[in-house]
Order: C-alpha cells, then sequence, then structure tokens
C-alpha cells in the first residue's frame, strides 16, 4: 500500500507531500531503493515548458490550488490510505492526488488539476482545450 507523508496530524494536516520509501518504509530512500520511481524520473523526460498535463482526480470540486489534508472518520479508509478521501461524491469516494498533485504543479501553468467528484467534467476538458489551443496560437 502507498501511503502519504503528511506533517503535524492527527486530525488535520498542515501539508501532505510526496515521500520517496523504500520497502521498509523509510522515508528518504535512495533513487535506487525507492519502490516508487521518483517525480524526478516523470519530470526529467518531460519539457515543463511545452508539455500540456491535467489530471481529473481526488480534489475538491472547483479546486484552485488548496486542498485540506485530514483523517478519515472510516477507520477502513483510513487504514488502507493513511489519509481521509480528497473529495466523496454519490458515486465515488477518492484519495488526495499527493505525487500526481505535485507532478502536475511542476508544470506551471501548463498543469491542472480537477475534481473527479465533479458531477460534470465538462469545465476541466475546456479548460485543457483552450490550454491545447492557446500553444499552436503562439
Amino acid at each position: 500500500m502507498s501511503r502519504v507523508f503528511a506533517e503535524h496530524g492527527p486530525g488535520t494536516y498542515d501539508d501532505c507531500a510526496p515521500a520517496d520509501k523504500d520497502e521498509e518504509g523509510n522515508t528518504g530512500a535512495s533513487e535506487d531503493d525507492t519502490v516508487l520511481r521518483p517525480m524526478s524520473y516523470f519530470t526529467d523526460v518531460l519539457d515543463t515548458e511545452t508539455t500540456i498535463v491535467m489530471g481529473i482526480v481526488g480534489v475538491p470540486p472547483g479546486y484552485s490550488g488548496d486542498i485540506t489534508y485530514a483523517d478519515s472518520d472510516d477507520a477502513t479508509f483510513q487504514d488502507n490510505y493513511g489519509i481521509g478521501p480528497g473529495c466523496a461524491a454519490s458515486s465515488v469516494t477518492a484519495i488526495p492526488p499527493v505525487r500526481l498533485r505535485a507532478f502536475v504543479e511542476s508544470f506551471g501553468s501548463n498543469g491542472s488539476l480537477h475534481s473527479i467528484c465533479d458531477d460534470d467534467y465538462t469545465a476541466a476538458l475546456s479548460a485543457l482545450a483552450d490550454n491545447i489551443v492557446a500553444r499552436f496560437e503562439e
């Protein structure tokens, strides 16, 4: 199971950042010893100036860059994911996208996150289309 590294809990956390961990769950693992590939593996191969990335993920509806990380009231959810949901709707409960959020934010204005808990993804897809069109107008 992949768990997040949150600071200043339990309850509500100030921040939640991806952490490179080894097989025993120790943080600060070397690049060769990480269970998951380090973020640099992905960002080093993609040009953050020209690549456009978007995620429809577990951020709150209307996401504007702020997300509250908090423990879940559901003990099973908390045990499985190490943190409470980033958003919940009638058909989905999604964990906060800690690694994906860091990845997308590394692209600056070429990256955007939208909520999988939205009833309609029109705004997210329109924003992506606008970003692509703007690229061709440069």
